[in-house]
């Protein structure tokens, strides 16, 4: 009876379906991409000298799962307190013990984009004629989710001009991506002596 009256509750009842649904959703897709991915690394990984593509399909690989990481990013907020799937914003967690508590989350999303980005750059060094392609995707995806976590962080610190503090925080990002971007097509440039 009391679990009833605690399951009927708005918050319990809205997180708990929002986790359902996100579940739900996409269960089939995170499957599909897992498969997919244990074949093509089972295919490629007794092949010699196929280092190179075995490197730039782990760049795809990292970049799908990003947007994976980035559903997780959602439902950790929720979990957490700093996201509300509608409703009362008062009870959320906000200011910097917000961030700290989406920290987990926010390294999850950076990282699994940080490793399509080194995959890439790991199959240019080592000859793959498809890993410019791979670069320049998982560097776009490198930059959506550092501007995802910088936008989110704002929302979270900030409670008024969000807005223009995340405008000059995605500036900040594209040129730090736009290094990144370059300084891989150095290296990739120079282990294969252009």
């Amino acid at each position: 009876m009391e679990i009833s009256r605690v399951v009927e509750s708005g918050k319990l009842q809205n997180k708990i379906s929002v986790l359902y649904f996100a579940f739900v959703l996409n269960w089939p897709l995170s499957i599909a991409i897992l498969r997919r991915a244990k074949w093509r690394m089972m295919s490629t990984i007794h092949v010699p000298g196929n280092r190179a593509e075995h490197a730039v399909r782990l760049s795809w690989i990292f970049f799908g799962s990003t947007f994976v990481a980035l559903i997780l990013n959602g439902v950790w907020s929720l979990i957490v307190g700093t996201a509300s799937p509608g409703g009362d914003e008062e009870d959320l967690v906000q200011g910097w013990e917000g961030v700290l508590r989406n920290i987990p989350a926010y390294l999850l999303l950076i990282s699994v984009a940080a490793l399509s980005v080194w995959f890439a750059t790991q199959g240019g060094k080592r000859g793959s004629q498809r890993a410019r392609s791979a670069l320049v995707a998982s560097s776009l995806v490198l930059l959506f989710a550092m501007s995802s976590v910088t936008r989110d962080a704002t929302e979270v610190v900030m409670t008024t001009r969000a807005a223009t503090i995340t405008w000059l925080m995605f500036s900040c990002d594209a040129v730090l991506v736009a290094l990144v971007f370059f300084v891989a097509r150095q290296r990739i440039n120079r282990a294969s002596g252009r």
